[in-house]
């Protein structure tokens, strides 16, 4: 099996003009055999595992394999293997571009780029600038380069357009470039080595007077296209070639990966464009439904299917989670797929796929038979089977699948909308390990059918469930992955604790929970739980937790002691989310060997705050996103936060008027804060913060709440000069008891303080409680605003109503 899956990873990652035709048949063919030998060798296990199997009474691993006939078609696959070929490497045309004329939406992406390259005044605009244009392959990366390159090519001396595509010979392009720019006047550059090559071609973009290169003349502004980088290494060699000769140089890089894009960027004056799918209009190629999926589903889909290579053999869940969410990362940032509902720190909830990117993986997901869907299985010929199958809804539901349709190779089934009530009965799918469905039961199935699909790793169902399903939900002993969370359900049944393998338990805050859920020993994410008598005492018992959300912790203060308690006993817990729990306490955890000091997240979203920042908060060294609001804070806790070596994200909220500091003092003492990157605070009582020199050196986004009525004077001298990497500021204007003219004073001073700043960061200006505004002749600062803050309407710390579904609140 490792033979043959690491055959398949080698060709596979070859580009497509490299495989030949017989090498796919031969791939297509040894996919399905490495398919057939993993269910033969599930079901030899599940006998394994089974209640009446004894030792004696089995028969030998070899011998059920010969049975069912597996080593023959090993041997046929291995006899057939074709012999690899040399295939020359297609050689990259670089003057082949899409007339701009016929890109369909190339005018306003042309028009925003052109303004990022000629941007700024004086000195700023003298510095030598780039900029990546990011997108997916196909999205016309390079002619939406090529048509600026022409556009603005007449304002430069020195132009080139340089080709470096996924496995670059970086000397040959180092050539090319050193060929363009002097005029096709170097003869021997192949004879030169990279080092050479790059003191060359810096000799030729400077501004000094040539002596070796009597053909360059001095005062060169240059502007270069450096299409299609792949990765950083790359970009680090071309970099060292370029210079900034302050004239107004410009380079453009296209490139497919976000990470690649924001590489190129990091260490120059630059920008990162990132070029948007097609709109509705300009794509009208498609007319698909868009379907937001839930990140937190299909990683967890990815897992249960195998698709996650196991390390060294072993199998640790979160782990492969964890590996999962890298591979969707990289989706993202290879721009296949657009990611939505982004938080602060930067981690999206859901997805969505374009109508482009969708045909392409319909396309590719026929070709190589991994996905069938309903409405396309005459496309299946032998002898490929259906390995995964989606049901859609049609109008003729009757037919949504032929009875003839072979499903007993199927290993997953997600059904949309109504598709599952004329889905074929469970009983035909014996190798199913992954079932989602709108509702249960269907025209062709009871729930009785459920306890045998023996197989089963993952279990969504949503809609109405009868409690007759629930209790069948318990005889799946190898079930790791229950999600409840947008189902009817009022309480789960007491055979739930006999899923012995469950790994994550999601459920609506209101489904009451059967007594014993310790005893569900490898749960590492329970989602979203809410805390009762029986349940406060068993989280203790689940040692192996990495992610917990619980609900109602605050409204009984028993409870907040024994929570507390278990805290203690979950070392391995990474994520603790608390929403609408009221005003409670986290207090108690003073000894440090207590403490869950893995925790790399905390959230206290919805309605929840707590009396006072828990000071065992000083103990998480991991801490990287913090999201709490507080009814009490002290410059104490300021400066406990920002000795947290790995704090990167912050949202602080302080609800309370229990301190009488009118403002924070951020210093450089012991280097505060030193890796935050995004930070948010929000204070009802007007308090602000103060920046002094050499602060948040990483801080990047900025976005806090300004009380005018309490600002006599204006009162802006906060230092944010002093955040050096600052990108992006966020400033919410509260209305309350002031006059238009006063407010638009203030924007006007927060306008002048980006103006001057050494990073021209971006502003966003908001207004709150304009309908609260003074009447004219009456002071902002008249008495009586303080006691009126909770009359507004502020939005909550995490972009939450209470009324959101719980899928968003998943981590």
């Amino acid at each position: 099996m490792k033979s043959m899956q690491a055959a398949l990873k080698d060709l596979s990652e070859l580009p497509a003009d490299r495989i030949s035709h017989t090498n796919k048949i031969w791939m297509r063919d040894l996919t399905e055999l490495c398919y057939d030998i993993e269910d033969s060798v599930d079901a030899f296990l599940v006998r394994v595992d089974s209640p009446a199997s004894k030792p004696h009474s089995l028969i030998g691993f070899r011998r059920f394999i010969d049975k069912i006939g597996i080593i023959g078609k090993v041997n046929l696959v291995r006899k057939a293997k074709p012999k690899e070929t040399k295939v020359p490497s297609r050689r990259y045309n670089g003057a082949m571009f899409e007339e701009a004329s016929r890109l369909v939406g190339i005018d306003g992406p042309a028009k925003k780029l052109t303004n990022m390259l000629t941007q700024g005044d004086g000195i700023q605009k003298q510095k030598l600038m780039v900029v990546s244009i990011v997108g997916v392959g196909g999205l016309g990366k390079t002619t939406l380069a090529n048509s600026v390159y022409k556009e603005l090519g007449g304002q430069f001396q020195c132009q080139a357009i340089v080709p470096v595509s996924l496995k670059p010979d970086m000397k040959n392009i180092l050539c090319t470039i050193l060929r363009i720019i002097s005029g096709e006047k170097c003869k021997h550059a192949g004879e030169k080595d990279p080092m050479e090559l790059i003191q060359d071609i810096r000799h030729c973009l400077s501004d000094e007077e040539a002596t070796t290169w009597p053909f360059v003349a001095s005062q060169v502004r240059y502007l270069i296209v450096i299409d299609d980088v792949w990765d950083k290494e790359s970009w680090k060699i071309l970099n060292s070639a370029l210079i900034d000769n302050h004239n107004g140089s410009r380079v453009i890089v296209t490139t497919r990966n976000l990470d690649v894009g924001k590489f190129c960027t990091a260490t120059v004056h630059g920008a990162v464009y990132e070029l948007e799918p097609l709109s509705d209009e300009d794509s009208k190629s498609f007319f698909p439904e868009d379907c937001i999926i839930n990140k937190d589903s299909l990683v967890r889909r990815w897992v249960a299917e195998g698709l996650i290579d196991e390390k060294h053999g072993r199998k640790e869940y979160y782990e492969l989670c964890e590996r999962a969410e890298g591979y969707f990362v990289d989706l993202v940032n290879r721009s296949f797929i657009q990611p939505l509902d982004i938080d602060l720190e930067g981690i999206a909830s859901s997805c969505r796929v374009h109508d482009i990117i969708l045909d392409l993986l319909i396309s590719l997901s026929i070709e190589e038979n991994f996905v069938v869907r309903s409405d396309c299985v005459e496309l299946i010929h032998p002898p490929c089977k259906i390995r995964r199958l989606s049901l859609q809804d049609n109008n003729n539901k009757e037919e949504i699948m032929p009875a003839t349709v072979d499903v007993s190779h199927v290993r997953s089934v997600i059904a949309f909308g109504d598709a599952f009530e004329w889905m074929p009965p469970l009983s035909r799918f014996s190798v199913l390990r992954v079932l989602d469905l709108e509702g249960f039961p269907s025209k062709n199935s009871c729930p009785k059918d459920l306890r045998n699909l023996h197989h089963l790793r993952y279990l969504q169902l949503r809609g109405y469930l009868e409690e007759e399903l629930l209790e069948e939900i318990g005889n799946l002993r190898h079930l790791e992955v229950l999600d409840l969370s947008n189902a009817y359900v009022d309480a789960l049944p007491a055979s739930i604790v006999n899923l012995t393998n469950l790994q994550s338990l999601l459920v609506d805050s209101d489904v009451t929970m059967p007594d014993g859920i310790g005893k569900l020993s490898l749960l590492q994410e329970m989602s979203w739980i809410q805390i009762a008598p029986n349940t406060v005492a068993e989280l203790g018992k689940l040692a192996a937790l990495r992610v917990l959300c619980i609900r109602g912790l605050g409204y009984n203060e028993s409870h907040n002691k024994a929570f507390v308690q278990s805290l203690s006993n979950l070392g391995n817990l990474v994520g603790l989310f608390i929403s609408r729990s009221g005003l409670c306490s986290l207090d108690g955890l003073s000894d440090s060997g207590l403490v869950p000091a893995r925790l790399k997240f905390f959230r206290g979203t919805s309605s929840t705050t707590f009396h006072q920042l828990p000071r065992w908060f000083s103990k998480l060294e991991l801490l990287s996103g913090l999201t709490i609001t507080v009814n009490k804070f002290t410059q104490d806790d300021l400066e406990m936060l920002g000795e947290l070596p790995s704090l990167r994200f912050l949202e602080l909220e302080v609800s309370g008027n229990s301190t009488a500091q009118d403002r924070f003092m951020i210093s450089n003492a012991q280097h505060h804060f030193q890796s935050l990157e995004e930070m948010k605070f929000l204070h009802y009582e007007g308090c602000s913060m103060v920046f002094a020199e050499r602060v948040m050196p990483m801080l990047q986004k900025l976005q806090f709440f300004f009380q005018l009525w309490k600002r006599v004077g204006g009162g802006l001298d906060i230092g944010l000069e002093n955040l050096t990497s600052l990108k992006h500021i966020t400033v919410q204007v509260d209305f309350y008891k002031a006059k238009i003219v006063e407010v638009e004073d203030v924007e006007a001073m927060f306008k002048d303080v980006v103006r001057i700043h050494p990073n021209y960061p971006t502003l966003e200006l908001s207004r709150v409680r304009e309908w609260q505004m003074a009447e004219e002749g009456e002071s902002y600062n008249s008495p009586g605003g303080a006691s009126d803050h909770g009359s507004f309407d502020f939005p909550s710390t995490d972009g939450e109503s209470d009324n959101d579904s719980e899928a968003s609140e998943e981590t």
